[in-house]
């Protein structure tokens, strides 16, 4: 070994990367991130699905928000075809929860 130099060992490396994930590294941006980063930040961590969950189709599938509301909530989205994904963002928004729902 050459002086000053040494070999991290994985052991160390898992050490370091923990100590900066998510909300620990200095450029974590909660919620207050760009609509293309989160949508990446959530595809990376909700697995695509092969059919879409509401009509059976195995088109290409886009990512859904379910509430409106553009946090890193993983329950707040769902993978769904466009032809779904359209018909759901057209529906009317609940008032109170800002959910989508139908409302008569």
């Amino acid at each position: 070994m050459t002086q000053g130099h040494y070999v991290r060992t994985a052991e160390i490396k898992e050490k370091y990367r923990q100590a900066k994930l998510g909300s620990k590294h200095p450029l974590w941006k909660s919620d207050d991130v760009s609509y293309v980063q989160l949508h990446k930040w959530v595809r990376s961590r909700i697995p695509l699905p092969i059919i879409c969950p509401k009509c059976c189709n195995p088109n290409k599938l886009q990512l859904a928000n379910i509430t409106g509301k553009y946090t890193r909530d993983l329950d707040n989205w769902q993978y769904m075809c466009r032809r779904c994904h359209f018909h759901f963002d057209k529906q009317p928004r609940n008032p109170t929860n800002g959910k989508f729902e139908v409302i008569d």
